[in-house]
């Protein structure tokens, strides 16, 4: 992808996501990646990526099952990762 084009990254309800940026706002952009990328979250569970120079970066969280508590909940953790390489 180039200087300035955006993805997005959508983490469902259904699991926790850590990794992920916490002090995310729809309007003031975040540092990911070392400064590879910026993000905002226009919403919950939404993460809008900008790449903002050129290189090689990873957007990487662990993922788990979101149960309420007090019900059976799948055990199991996977970590999800996703390298970009900006031109």
């Amino acid at each position: 992808m180039g200087v300035g084009q955006k993805f997005q990254v959508i983490v469902s309800s259904n699991v926790r996501a850590s990794g992920v940026p916490t002090h995310c706002t729809a309007t003031k952009p975040t540092p990911a990646a070392g400064g590879m990328l910026s993000v905002t979250c226009p919403k919950a569970g939404s993460y809008l990526y900008t790449a903002e120079r050129a290189g090689t970066a990873v957007v990487a969280a662990i993922v788990r099952p979101n149960c309420p508590k007090g019900t059976r909940c799948p055990q199991w953790i996977s970590r999800a990762a996703l390298t970009v390489t900006i031109g």
